[in-house]
C-alpha cells in the first residue's frame, strides 16, 4: 500500500511537472514569437530607412551630375566663344599685316595672339 501511494504521488508529481513544463514551453513560444515580431518590425523599418537613404543619395547624385552637365555645357560655350574671338582676332591680324605688307611678321603676330 505504501509503495502504491508512493507511486501515485510520483505519478502526480510527474503530471504536475509535465504541466508546468508545458506551460513554460507555451510561455517561451509566446515570448519567442513576440521577439520575432519585434525584430521583423525593426528589420522592416531599417530596410525602409536604408531605401529612403539610398533614394536620397541617388537624387542628390542625379542633381550633382545634372549641375556638372550644365557647367560643362557652359564651359563648352565659353570655349567656343573664346575660340571664335581668337579666330576673329587672328584673321584681323592677318588682314592688317597684308595691308601693311608685313607678311614676314604675319606668323609671329598670329602666334602672339
Amino acid at each position: 500500500a505504501a509503495a502504491a501511494a508512493a507511486a501515485a504521488a510520483a505519478t502526480r508529481k510527474i503530471e504536475q511537472l509535465t504541466l508546468a513544463l508545458q506551460k513554460q514551453k507555451e510561455e517561451n513560444a509566446k515570448m519567442i514569437q513576440q521577439i520575432e515580431e519585434i525584430y521583423e518590425s525593426d528589420i522592416a523599418d531599417m530596410r525602409n530607412d536604408h531605401k529612403m537613404h539610398v533614394e536620397e543619395l541617388k537624387e542628390a547624385h542625379r542633381k550633382e551630375v545634372e549641375e556638372l552637365r550644365v557647367e560643362m555645357e557652359d564651359m563648352k560655350c565659353s570655349h567656343r566663344e573664346f575660340l571664335g574671338h581668337y579666330v576673329e582676332a587672328a584673321a584681323e591680324a592677318v588682314r592688317l599685316a597684308q595691308k601693311q605688307g608685313k607678311s614676314s611678321s604675319l606668323g609671329r603676330s598670329v602666334s602672339d595672339l
